[in-house]
C-alpha cells in the first residue's frame, strides 16, 4: 500500500509544483510510481536536441531516462488518483535538504501493466520511488535529476 500523497506548491523557490507526505514514511518503503515515460537515453538525446528536454531525468539505469512532461490526454487529478507522482518530485539541488527518496525499477513479469505513455504489449518493467531516509508527515519528497540535468541546465557553458 503506497502512503498518502499531495501535490502543492513547493518549498523550493521557483520550484512550481511539489510532492508532501500526508503521513509518515518509513524508510526503504515505495512512495509512489513514475508517472511518466521511460525512454532509452539515445531519444533523451534527441528530444534535447529538438528542445524538449525541459522534465527529462537521469534514473541511475545505464540506458534508461524518464520523460516526465505531462500531456495533454491525462492531468493532475489521474496522476494523483493512480499514485503516479514520481514525475512530479522536485530536485534537492541547491537546496538545504538532502534527497529522501531514489528511482528503481521494478519488474514483474508476473504481471503486467498498461500505462498510458506505452502503446505495445504489456509492461513489465516499472520505475517506483522508494524512501532513502524516515520521512516526516508534511515533508517535500526530493530526488536527484542527476548529473546530466545539471550540466544541461545550471552550469555555464565555455565561451569559444
Amino acid at each position: 500500500l503506497l502512503p498518502s500523497l499531495s501535490v502543492k506548491d513547493s518549498r523550493i523557490p521557483s520550484g512550481g509544483l511539489g510532492v508532501f507526505a500526508n503521513e509518515s514514511i518509513q524508510r526503504g518503503q515505495f512512495v509512489t510510481e513514475y508517472g511518466g515515460e521511460v525512454i532509452e537515453n539515445s531519444t533523451a538525446h534527441e528530444r534535447r536536441q529538438q528542445g524538449l528536454d525541459t522534465h527529462i531525468r537521469c534514473t541511475g539505469y545505464k540506458d534508461k531516462c524518464l520523460d516526465s512532461r505531462i500531456r495533454e490526454l491525462w492531468d493532475l487529478s489521474y496522476y494523483s488518483e493512480n499514485h503516479m507522482l514520481g514525475g512530479f518530485l522536485n530536485d534537492a539541488h541547491g537546496t538545504h535538504s538532502d534527497c529522501n527518496c531514489r528511482y528503481v525499477m521494478v519488474e514483474d513479469c508476473s504481471r503486467g501493466f498498461q500505462h498510458p505513455y506505452h502503446e505495445g504489449p504489456l509492461v513489465t518493467k516499472r520505475v517506483f520511488l522508494r524512501a532513502i531516509r524516515d520521512i516526516q508527515q508534511g515533508e517535500e519528497l526530493l530526488v536527484s535529476y542527476g548529473r546530466t540535468y545539471h550540466q544541461l541546465h545550471f552550469e555555464p557553458c565555455a565561451e569559444d
